[in-house]
């Protein structure tokens, strides 16, 4: 299990004190360090079954997408913001903001094989799917060139309206 990052705030706070109790209490090697160098960082999440990615300056954060690429399940409190598409990821990779099945949520991850293959592997899927950088480019191409369609369309409607209207113009006058 791995923790990385500073503590910033009280759920940071609650959550290292819940991990290190937990750790003290379990056989799992348990890291905790207030940063690293990017290498070493890359190198222990990827050694790392699951890693610990709790709300900092805001929910959503590289840590969550660098974990699940690297192989390693990020362990999550529920979303405070509107993050759709992870609501449709397993609910064992979340805790919730008590922190009232922290442990058990975190026991199971690393008991059950089964449950946290599952979950990688949608996760997985889901980046591969729908966040790499070529389906980020892909969506804003696509959405460019359909705004771009809009606008040439908008034109074209304009341009037929002022046609039309100049055609009143001349019959009326």
């Amino acid at each position: 299990v791995l923790f990385v990052g500073s503590i910033t705030n009280t759920m940071r706070k609650t959550g290292l004190e819940r991990l290190e109790k937990w750790a003290a209490t379990r056989p799992f090697r348990v890291e905790i360090h207030k940063s690293l160098p990017y290498e070493d960082y890359c190198r222990m999440t990827a050694q790392s079954k699951v890693t610990i990615s709790i709300a900092g300056g805001g929910w959503d954060c590289f840590r969550h997408y660098e974990a699940a690429a690297l192989g390693s399940i990020p362990f999550m409190n529920r979303p405070t913001i509107d993050a759709v598409w992870w609501h449709s990821m397993p609910k064992a990779m979340f805790f919730e903001n008590t922190f009232e099945d922290f442990e058990s949520r975190l026991d199971a991850l690393l008991t059950e094989k089964h449950l946290r293959t599952h979950s990688l592997a949608l996760l997985q899927k889901h980046l591969e799917d729908h966040l790499l950088h070529s389906k980020i480019v892909e969506f804003a191409v696509h959405a460019t060139l359909e705004k771009c369609l809009q606008v040439r369309q908008g034109v074209q409607g304009l341009t037929q309206t002022c046609a039309v209207q100049e055609k009143l113009i001349k019959t009326n006058t």
